[in-house]
């Protein structure tokens, strides 16, 4: 019995010492390593870059991507999509209108508050919005 345990405590010995790892790294402090990899800051300017890219950007068409309406609206035909919009916007406000005052009442505010929520951000999103099918 006690030959078998020192041939294991002999045979651990031995695994303890064979899976040791020794790692030695020199320590490098960043002008070191600079100079050893000949690296030099960059001498561009910045700001040239900056004006270079203002300049390629479209003024028009950045707003028209910020307020769509301005694109779509030029196409707009009036005697034949009003009648259909305001259909359409009856249909939601029926919707929205109780839906909106229900909400204000659990909210214990005012019932009009909930007819003001239900307006105004169709409003604002009939100016930014970027969907043809909006109920919010």
């Amino acid at each position: 019995m006690d030959k078998d345990r020192d041939r294991t405590s002999d045979a651990m010995t031995v695994l303890n010492e064979s899976t040791a790892v020794k790692v030695t790294r020199p320590i490098y402090r960043l002008e070191q390593i600079n100079q050893n990899f000949q690296y030099e800051n960059p001498k561009e300017n910045k700001w040239k870059k900056v004006a270079e890219k203002v300049k390629q950007v479209d003024f028009f068409r950045t707003l028209l991507s910020v307020i769509p309406v301005m694109d779509w609206g030029r196409s707009y035909s009036p005697r034949s999509d009003l009648p259909l919009d305001i259909i359409s916007g009856c249909t939601v406000a029926v919707m929205h209108i109780p839906q909106g005052m229900g909400y204000a009442l659990l909210g214990n505010v005012p019932p009009i508050m909930g007819i003001y929520t239900a307006f105004f951000p169709v409003l604002i999103y009939f100016l930014f919005g970027t969907s043809r099918h909006n109920s919010m």
